[in-house]
């Protein structure tokens, strides 16, 4: 975004890195580079392709993610998160929320926090999480998440609900966090109205009489 000088300075820097990269990734003998080095071939082509249209290709970035499954799975799940982009500038969400959720999965089973913040933001953004049912939701929430979801309901803080489930405040937020990304809400009031809306929790009983 910008104007017509930036966008041309920043396709001009684009098409210089992936010459560099097209050189690179060639050994001095003449013959290509092994799977890690097409694999970053492949990608530079691809982020020239996106800075260079201002759109993502679909078709480029798939390149990459089957490029990159040679063993970097960091790599490959940053890939798939620019590939779930793609998808969705494509207007295909089915399939971007497929990625997503895959890279989701990756990034909480590497820790990779950073990473699965800019998924999470894509999910949220892209409304990947929508679904036809409430039923579909439930299930993709985990016996936990629903845990604390009920206690969101009651008005309870990361603390509070850290208290009553015997976790620590930090798991608590993470497990919030995976709420709001998993119900395409953007915050905590918006997924308890979500859970109420699609029947995910039930109102507490009143106590009184």
């Amino acid at each position: 975004a910008g104007d017509e000088a930036g966008a041309r300075r920043w396709t001009d820097t684009a098409a210089e890195l992936v010459e560099l990269a097209r050189t690179m990734a060639v050994r001095d003998d003449g013959t290509p580079q092994g799977p890690e080095g097409q694999a970053w071939l492949a990608r530079a082509e691809a982020e020239w392709l996106r800075a260079a249209s201002g759109t993502d290709a679909v078709a480029a970035w798939a390149k990459v993610v089957t490029a990159f499954g040679y063993g970097d799975v960091y790599e490959r799940a940053r890939c798939r998160l620019r590939y779930a982009e793609a998808l969705v500038v494509a207007g295909r969400r089915e399939e971007a929320a497929s990625e997503a959720r895959a890279v989701r999965k990756t990034a909480v089973r590497l820790g990779a926090t950073p990473l699965r913040e800019q998924v999470d933001d894509l999910i949220r953004r892209g409304r990947l999480s929508d679904r036809p049912g409430g039923g579909d939701r439930a299930a993709v929430l985990t016996a936990r998440e629903q845990d604390v979801l009920r206690l969101l309901a009651l008005g309870r803080s990361n603390r509070q609900v850290g208290e009553e489930l015997f976790i620590s405040g930090k798991t608590a937020s993470v497990h919030v966090s995976n709420i709001l990304a998993k119900l395409g809400a953007s915050s905590r009031g918006e997924a308890v109205a979500i859970a109420y809306r699609e029947g995910l929790i039930a109102p507490e009983p009143s106590t009184s009489g």
